[in-house]
């Protein structure tokens, strides 16, 4: 189970995704299927790759990594922290990075 959940808002599209914080159980048992059905093709053939490449101990690696890996690709996109089941400042400490907020106007 992931450490909490930010809900996420594309600033421009206002689509709305859940973006996981801490280890990815998710991530150890589908590995490279995840990241896919996330949207993020490149990410999640790129580890099907090292998944492959390093007989299924790449999987392990991104069960730890990818969650925050995500977070950045939404980020990246435009997507803004629209609600978080904790203080956005603790997550963001936990993380060791700034998260973009979004502005209710």
């Amino acid at each position: 189970m992931a450490f909490t959940k930010l809900i996420m808002q594309n600033q421009y599209t206002g689509e709305v995704k859940q973006a996981p914080i801490g280890f990815s159980w998710t991530s150890l048992f589908f590995g490279g299927f995840v990241p896919i059905v996330r949207g993020n093709y490149g990410a999640g053939f790129l580890w099907i790759f090292l998944s492959i490449c390093t007989g299924g101990f790449a999987v392990i690696v991104q069960a730890f990594i990818y969650n925050k890996k995500y977070l950045n690709f939404l980020i990246n996109n435009g997507y803004q922290v629209k609600h978080s089941q904790m203080p956005i400042e603790h997550v963001a400490s936990k993380l060791n990075m700034t998260l973009p907020v979004l502005s209710e106007a």
